[in-house]
């Protein structure tokens, strides 16, 4: 098959491989089919440059769960299913500041955080009420875009100054992240962009030595963000494929092409 996508559910954070092989062209588009009956382009694949029509990349953005297929050009992958456990908050950019959302008692694999609850969630209305004079009732006004998108909060809870640094490191940038919740958690929340708004870290005691720390991550409902460079490769992965430096620098013009495995165009 010209395009096969291989789910990786134990990978930090949780991805899909996709490999091609015997496309023709130049360069294509690589597109997800999601459940919603939407097609979405693959973060770093829209399009890429082909080799040999060719190319290997991996989605960090695909929902937990649920089955998912995909698209390059003519080739279409089989129905696959990233089975995740937990949920994950996912920055589309930089996919190794991602963090799991754990439960109370978490089998520590890298930065996690646990989950307390979740606020309410609002879906404001777009409707603007108008009193006209002798009418008992008002008028109702709205726009094509019906009921805005929702807001709500995640309140979480830090436990060591690692996991504290890395929730600050996963919202320094202020970017939109992807909050990926397996379908069968019965959350009402499964895969939603959220821009996360003024974050609230309080202390859980007055000792200052008490590095467990209480948040609020307010956040809003929104589209899937552009663009982004996805830090595809570990350094395991590239072990894995180079013997040498050397072979890295005949493959990769920059360290960016590294790290997205975009790779040097070899005309004979």
């Amino acid at each position: 098959m010209p395009l096969v996508a291989t789910p990786q559910p134990l990978n930090a954070p949780p991805r899909v491989r996709l490999d091609a092989t015997g496309l023709t062209g130049a360069s294509v588009t690589v597109m997800r089919l999601d459940p919603d009956g939407r097609r979405r382009p693959v973060r770093a694949a829209e399009p890429v440059v082909l080799t040999g029509g060719a190319w290997s990349g991996y989605d960090y953005e695909a929902p937990f769960g649920s089955a998912v297929s995909y698209q390059a050009g003519s080739a279409r992958s089989d129905s696959v299913t990233l089975a995740a456990e937990e949920p994950w908050l996912i920055h589309p950019g930089i996919p190794e500041r991602s963090l799991r959302i754990a439960g109370a008692s978490p089998a520590r694999q890298g930065p996690v955080f646990t989950a307390g609850t979740m606020a309410s969630r609002l879906a404001p209305s777009s409707r603007a009420l108008a009193w006209a004079s002798g009418r008992r009732t008002p008028i109702v006004v709205s726009d094509d875009a019906g009921r805005r998108a929702a807001s709500s909060a995640l309140l979480v809870r830090t436990y060591n100054l690692d996991d504290l640094a890395a929730l600050d490191a996963l919202l320094a940038d202020d970017v939109p992240l992807l909050l990926n919740v397996p379908a069968g958690r019965g959350w009402g929340v499964a895969w939603e962009y959220v821009s996360v708004g003024d974050v609230t870290q309080a202390r859980s005691t007055s000792w200052a030595s008490d590095p467990t720390r209480v948040w609020s991550v307010p956040y809003d409902v929104v589209e899937r963000p552009a663009g982004g460079v996805q830090a595809q490769w570990t350094v395991a992965d590239v072990s894995a494929t180079y013997a040498t430096a050397d072979d890295l620098l005949v493959t990769y013009a920059t360290v960016t092409d590294l790290l997205t495995d975009t790779r040097m165009v070899v005309v004979v």
